[in-house]
Formats: C-alpha cells, sequence, structure tokens
C-alpha cells in the first residue's frame, strides 16, 4: 500500500471509518460512490497506463 495512490489510501481509510456503523446496503452504495469518482482521476488514468505499458505507476496525487 505504500507504493499506492496516496488518494486512494486516503479514500479507503476514510470509507472504513465513516461505514463502520452504516448496514451493508447503505455502506456498499457509498463504496460505490467513492470508487466512481477514484476512476476518473489522474492517479486511475496513471495506474491504466503504467500496467497497459507493463511499467511502475508514478502517482502524483500524494
Amino acid at each position: 500500500m505504500a507504493d499506492g495512490s496516496a488518494q486512494v489510501v486516503q479514500a479507503v481509510k476514510s470509507l472504513l471509518t465513516s461505514t463502520i456503523h452504516l448496514n451493508l446496503d447503505d455502506a456498499i452504495a457509498r463504496e460505490h460512490a467513492v470508487v466512481a469518482d477514484l476512476f476518473d482521476s489522474p492517479d486511475a488514468r496513471e495506474g491504466f497506463a503504467a500496467f497497459l505499458q507493463k511499467r511502475r505507476p508514478n502517482f502524483t496525487r500524494k
């Protein structure tokens, strides 16, 4: 995780703390919303490009 996108790590931490008291359906809905936002981020594009080019990603949003 230390080499991953700081934006994604922060989102995961936030989801873990903000969904602990939600029922499963509400927690999943919140997770879907967060993932949808992250999917179009610069770090996501860099991650996909790095995967296709078989190189390590260079995440910029730290």
